[in-house]
């Protein structure tokens, strides 16, 4: 029997910690005051339902509840928006900022390019020529200069160490390390 005693006081103890915890989250704020509307009409209610009485039938209270009271103020505007993108907003632009180079340069009306989605898995000669193979997910490329890859890259040197191509779509060229020379 002590131990069912005990339980009981372990349950009581949470209960009360819990209800204390609500009141210290709560802030310990009571409900606002009612509206003076609201007030009145409800004391106005009150009222007929003593003068009529049990058996009387109440009559209709109609009153005005300012709703728009109800609501939570918006929350206030921030003085800047923080995702807004402008071109002079951004401190990497204009004077100070870093430069960039030829192959990163954005053209007017032109996207910039995605990255190069080939993986540069070697390279041999063959009469003379350079072949170097790449892969691209699960396929396999054999870039020659001059050849179209994907019908969006067209290679245009090999170099020892580097791989020179043209994003067709943009017509801006781009560069793949392909280690050091043969």
């Amino acid at each position: 029997m002590k131990l069912t005693q005990r339980r009981w006081w372990v349950w009581a103890m949470l209960a009360v910690v819990a209800i204390l915890a609500i009141q210290w989250v709560d802030g310990g704020e009571t409900p606002p005051a009612r509206d003076a509307a609201v007030s009145e009409a409800v004391s106005h209610t009150e009222r007929q339902s003593a003068q009529t009485g049990a058996g009387g039938a109440p009559a209709a209270v109609t009153a005005e509840i300012a709703l728009d009271r109800l609501r939570r103020p918006p929350y206030p505007a921030l003085a800047a928006d923080p995702f807004r993108s402008d071109i002079e907003s951004d401190p990497m632009s204009g004077e100070g900022g870093f430069e960039v180079g030829v192959a990163g340069q954005r053209t007017a009306g032109v996207s910039e390019p995605p990255p190069v989605p080939f993986t540069y898995m070697g390279k041999m000669l063959e009469d003379g020529e350079t072949v170097v193979f790449l892969t691209r997910g699960d396929r396999n490329y054999l870039a020659r200069k001059g050849a179209t890859l994907d019908g969006q890259y067209r290679v245009d040197a090999i170099g020892p160490r580097t791989l020179v191509l043209t994003y067709l779509p943009a017509k801006v060229k781009q560069s793949l390390a392909i280690g050091s020379a043969p």
